[in-house]
């Protein structure tokens, strides 16, 4: 398990919204490419993922539970897929329109899972993805990260 958390000077309220905004994943998450939503109720739920289109294509499937109450998001791979990746993220609330954003997972490539594909996903390192949040959350990357209200 990795972990790591960083200070992103948005809401936390609006942070959750872009969290909890799965389609929108590919905007800021480095080498995704698709994504699918199978299931969905409050929140997506059944998520299919396609990774890394540049060297060949990752196919995987991960199951999300999300709690409003704790701004808690929590993923986790569906049983069978090759490629697999549990993990937890959570928005603290630090007042003044700034928040933390707590990001763990583990992750592990099946042996189905070529070469290329695992060496590319010992890259993905938890800093590595809050730090991609952060630069979303905050447009620092030209992104137009929050809806208009």
């Amino acid at each position: 398990m990795v972990d790591a958390s960083i200070e992103v000077a948005c809401s936390a309220a609006d942070a959750w919204e872009l969290l909890t905004e799965i389609e929108r994943i590919p905007a800021w998450v480095p080498g995704v490419a698709e994504v699918d939503v199978l299931e969905r109720g409050g929140f997506a739920e059944l998520v299919q993922f396609v990774t890394m289109p540049s060297t060949g294509s990752l196919v995987y499937r991960l199951r999300y539970h999300h709690d409003p109450a704790t701004r808690t998001q929590r993923w986790s791979s569906i049983e069978g897929d090759e490629r697999g990746l549990d993990g937890t993220a959570r928005i603290d609330d630090l007042g003044d329109g700034r928040c933390r954003l707590h990001y763990a997972h583990a992750t592990w490539a099946g042996r189905a899972v070529p070469r290329w594909a695992q060496a590319a996903l010992a890259d993905d390192t938890a800093q590595r993805t809050v730090e991609a949040f952060r630069r979303w959350a905050e447009g620092a990357d030209g992104a137009a990260a929050r809806r208009p209200r």
